[in-house]
């Protein structure tokens, strides 16, 4: 797993956060804002709306916004409890519907 995140963001900060206390291993891959780091193409390839925290899961898989990258790790832990998963990842390696949900309800209305 691979988080995506600026050390200047205070959502990178809790996505950080909560895999700490989860204490789940990840491959930190800092992203400087200011420098234009979320102007490249390959960046713009994980998330079009290049904005971070991005998290990048083994298979390829992508999850934006902080919100549903925090509801993603959550899931049935003690930090959101209830989840019908078992912890990060899903053990039939798909992500929570509900993260997902999450991640479609932040993101900005471009038809406006």
């Amino acid at each position: 797993m691979r988080l995506y995140d600026s050390p200047a963001s205070g959502n990178c900060y809790k996505a950080r956060l909560l895999l700490a206390l989860l204490d789940q291993p990840y491959e930190r891959v800092p992203v400087d804002i200011f420098a234009g780091d979320t102007l490249t193409p390959e960046f713009g390839r994980l998330n079009p709306a290049r904005e971070t925290p991005i998290l990048e899961l083994d298979g390829g898989e992508v999850i934006v916004q902080s919100n549903a990258v925090l509801w993603y790790l959550g899931e049935g832990s003690e930090y959101l409890p209830g989840g019908p998963s078992t912890g990060p990842g899903w053990s039939n390696g798909c992500t929570s519907s509900r993260s997902r949900s999450s991640e479609v309800l932040v993101l900005p209305d471009s038809s406006c």
